[in-house]
């Protein structure tokens, strides 16, 4: 059976580290360059970059064969 006081000390931990690690993420918005827009969103778990100027290389994977870039 748990204590009052060990169900506060969980939950504090529990929102403590929800903070934290939201405290930790950012997101950013460039509308403002020639090349297009471009978006950053950085997280304690990963990274996700977006921008209208895609690069095959930059992904790591192979291309598709027979694919043709637009």
């Amino acid at each position: 059976m748990l204590t009052r006081l060990s169900v506060r000390s969980a939950l504090f931990v529990v929102v403590a580290a929800a903070l934290l690690t939201l405290s930790a993420c950012s997101v950013q918005v460039d509308d403002k360059k020639a090349d297009g827009k471009k978006l950053d969103i950085q997280t304690p778990m990963g990274n996700l970059h977006v921008s209208e100027q895609a690069n095959v290389a930059d992904t790591g994977l192979s291309v598709y064969p027979g694919a043709s870039q637009k």
